[in-house]
């Protein structure tokens, strides 16, 4: 059996999905806005001090806390079909094309939120394995339900997701930020640095 990995920001994208998502939501001057009243949060996360999962944990709990899911599907639904293709880089999502074509089993693995990463996969009829947003009683809460999908969390949901054993080839495509993912790829030839 053949698998295809994925990352989507950087790689499967030419730009951040999260700010291109909550903008086109929430319009671009209230998302700037919004991102003002926590640019210390923003700073402290590129001075290494906050990390990842707590900017996005603020930042959900500014944009969608107590939003229902069903009203952020419709939202994410007319993302995908009239903003999502602005930000993939082709020739990534063209070699997953392919890939799914010559029968490979393809699964995004995105430190990107499950809000809109879930219907892009569906849409693109891949797997996704991603950071998730803790929904309760219909409402997002403003936090987290699982770890951030970065670094070595890729692979420990990779290999909770599938048996990477049985698969004969792997390839594997992402970022500088990926390499415990791309080191599961067969072979150098499958293993590509974005």
């Amino acid at each position: 059996m053949k698998l295809a990995l994925f990352d989507f920001d950087g790689t499967l994208t030419k730009k951040d999905s999260f700010v291109s998502y909550f903008s086109f939501v929430n319009g671009r001057s209230t998302f700037i806005l919004k991102s003002l009243s926590i640019i210390h949060y923003i700073l402290g996360y590129y001075l290494k001090i906050i990390s990842g999962e707590r900017l996005k944990e603020k930042y959900l709990q500014i944009l969608v806390r107590d939003k229902s899911k069903v009203e952020m599907q419709k939202h994410t639904a007319r993302y995908v079909q009239e903003a999502s293709s602005s930000i993939l880089g082709t020739q990534v999502y063209n070699q997953m094309l392919k890939f799914k074509s010559d029968g490979f089993r393809c699964i995004v693995v995105s430190a990107s939120m499950d809000i809109w990463l879930d219907e892009w996969c569906r849409i693109n009829e891949c797997e996704v394995i991603c950071t998730k947003a803790e929904v309760v009683n219909g409402k997002y809460t403003g936090r987290l339900s699982t770890p951030d999908c970065v670094g070595n969390e890729k692979v420990i949901r990779i290999r909770q997701h599938i048996a990477l054993e049985n698969y004969d080839t792997i390839a594997a495509y992402g970022n500088a930020a990926d390499s415990d993912m791309l080191a599961l790829a067969s072979n150098n030839d499958l293993r590509v640095l974005i």
